[in-house]
């Protein structure tokens, strides 16, 4: 994937930068096993070369590890501590522990802490735990949390957690919990959680929750929560937010607007028996779909309007003939040119609907309507409400409509 080959190269650069000598001879020893490791039980450092592993020749690895400012050896087989860093040409097995740094060459298992960042050049499989950023070029598996940023190359299982940005070039199954955004470079298996922004570029099984834009490239079969929610194929689930956006749905849009590329797009002019006169724009799938309603009233030469919101579910019966059951909720004006005298309307609509051409409908329907308000000595919704005290009305209603 080009994202991943792109975010590797980047991973693999920052670690070049870290001052490292060139280990050309000694990787040919490796690759041919002419080296073997030494395993020492101590190694004192106050920094490079002025160690007591320097004493030996070849690639050595203790087994505890103490460094004043820092040190280096070829791999850790236990626990090193350093005041500034601690450097590995080869693996880590075991816990590093460093004010600013941990660089390891190879592949890394079980704990790395770090004031400033952990940069590994390998998988990583155990806990990172840095002030600023976890580096990884490879695959990880575990846990990894920073102040900052998380960066991995390959695929993610586990947890990822920053305050600011993790991203994972390949896939994840697991958790992803950022303070600004969250990206899977290949598909996501579990739960995307961003302040900003959640990308997940193949496919969603799973939830994303973002306060501003959850994306999935493919298809996604879970939830996405945010203010835009936007599916490059097919949702089986659903999309709570403001738009929500995708290009197949089997489940449940909620917000203002739902477009589905294979679904439903219309508008409907709804008349009430108590006049009011209702617009309407039905936006997602075939089956559920989102509602954003104004209505009108003209009253003793003065207007009234209601503001609802609702989601609508449709059923086919066959030879043109639908049904339809909705739920809506909002604010209408009691008085004249005022939402500051205003109730909260909620509304339960059943209607028979005939489809009279590709584009036309119509439909009748009954409904029943429960409206609360500070005071409601005077409603000019209803002259006799099923129930009624000083602050809640309720009342049936019928209504006919046009859907185009």
């Amino acid at each position: 994937m080009h994202f991943s080959s792109t975010l590797q190269g980047a991973l693999l650069a920052s670690l070049i930068l870290i001052p490292m000598p060139a280990l050309a001879a000694t990787d040919a020893a490796v690759a041919t096993g002419s080296v073997p490791v030494r395993h020492i039980s101590v190694n004192v450092a106050l920094f490079p070369p002025l160690e007591f592993a320097s004493e030996f020749e070849g690639r050595v690895s203790p087994r505890l590890g103490l460094n004043i400012i820092g040190g280096r050896t070829y791999g850790l087989d236990g626990l090193e501590m350093g005041g500034v860093f601690n450097m590995k040409d080869g693996y880590v097995n075991g816990t590093q522990l460093a004010g600013a740094f941990n660089l390891a060459g190879g592949p890394v298992n079980y704990f790395q802490a770090a004031g400033i960042a952990n940069l590994v050049a390998g998988p990583v499989s155990g806990m990172q735990a840095a002030g600023a950023a976890n580096l990884v070029s490879g695959d990880t598996s575990g846990f990894q949390a920073a102040g900052g940023a998380n960066l991995v190359s390959g695929d993610t299982r586990g947890l990822q957690a920053a305050g600011v940005l993790n991203i994972a070039g390949g896939r994840v199954s697991g958790f992803q919990a950022a303070g600004g955004v969250n990206v899977a470079g290949g598909s996501f298996d579990g739960l995307q959680a961003a302040g900003l922004v959640n990308v997940a570029q193949g496919s969603l099984r799973g939830a994303q929750a973002a306060g501003l834009v959850n994306t999935v490239a493919g298809n996604a079969a879970g939830a996405q929560m945010g203010l835009l929610n936007v599916a490059g194929g097919r949702v089986d689930g659903a999309q709570i937010g403001l738009v929500n956006i995708a290009d197949d749905l089997d489940g449940v849009p909620v917000g203002i607007f739902s477009y589905v590329r294979k679904g439903r797009l219309e508008a409907q002019a709804l008349y009430e028996n108590n006049g009011f006169t209702q617009i309407a724009v039905n936006s997602g799938g075939l089956g559920a779909y989102s509602i954003a309603s104004v209505g009108y009233r003209s009253e003793t030469g003065a207007p009234l309007y209601a503001l609802q919101l609702g989601l609508g579910f449709n059923r086919e019966l066959g030879n043109g003939f639908y049904n339809q059951f909705e739920l809506l909720s909002g604010n209408v004006m009691l008085t004249p040119d005022s939402f500051r005298n205003s109730g909260v309307l909620q509304t339960l609509r059943e209607s028979i609907g005939f489809r009279l051409a590709p584009h036309l409908a119509a439909k009748v329907g009954v409904s029943l309507n429960v409206l609360s308000a500070a005071s409601l000595a005077n409603n000019p919704l209803t002259n006799s409400p099923l129930y009624s005290s000083a602050n809640v009305q309720v009342w049936p209603g019928y209504f006919a409509a046009l859907e185009f």
